[in-house]
């Protein structure tokens, strides 16, 4: 089992990166001249040179790492491509009308993770199973990419959860507002997930099983 920081690249420490090769750069070239003879140094045209190399690096970086996700180099670091629109069925820790003797309470779910190199967020919705409105929907508030053996991954993240106050079954089962912590297992295979979750506030839990549309 290895746990991977999603944060490889901090801002702080690539604008570092970044400006010292650039300032390196021209020390080398300098040097070079002064080799050749010249004596001439025109500081800020330098300066400028140094200042424009990251600022286009760096945008060049952010626009690849938003929108290309090298595919190669996710490959690279042993990191796995998790984006996409995921939908299954959720099941519920409560039963129907609070009723032990009846089935637990089953749910559609869709879960639309965004990944860069970076960065992943988790967004989700439920709807009553066979329903077309939302219960309530979710966001994620951190996440950790944990490698497991065998070529799967593990993916923790606490949430926070938004209830439908105008859907039906409001008033039955308190789609109230509340935070949870989920874990599912992606296997990259055939792009299916294997969850559990739990509330925090509600005390309850449940599983989901998800596959990739």
């Amino acid at each position: 089992m290895k746990i991977l920081s999603l944060r490889y690249y901090p801002v702080s420490i690539l604008v570092y990166i970044i400006l010292g090769l650039a300032a390196c750069y021209v020390l080398v070239r300098k040097l070079f001249q002064w080799y050749q003879g010249s004596t001439q140094w025109e500081w800020y045209s330098e300066i400028l040179l140094i200042l424009t190399s990251a600022g286009v690096v760096l945008g060049v970086l952010h626009l690849l790492n938003r929108h290309g996700m090298w595919p190669f180099y996710l490959k690279m670091l042993g990191l796995t491509d998790l984006r996409g629109t995921y939908t299954g069925l959720l099941i519920s820790s409560y039963h129907e009308d609070d009723d032990m003797q009846k089935p637990h309470i089953r749910m559609d779910m869709c879960l639309k993770i965004h990944q860069n190199l970076n960065d992943i967020k988790v967004y989700g919705a439920f709807t009553t199973k066979g329903g077309q409105k939302k219960t309530s929907e979710f966001e994620s508030i951190w996440c950790k990419l944990i490698a497991l053996d065998g070529g799967k991954f593990q993916l923790l993240y606490e949430y926070t959860n938004k209830g439908n106050m105008l859907h039906r079954l409001h008033r039955r089962y308190f789609l109230n507002n509340h935070t949870g912590m989920a874990r599912f297992i992606f296997d990259p295979a055939d792009k299916s997930i294997e969850g559990l979750y739990y509330n925090y506030e509600r005390r309850s839990f449940g599983e989901f099983r998800l596959t990739q549309k």
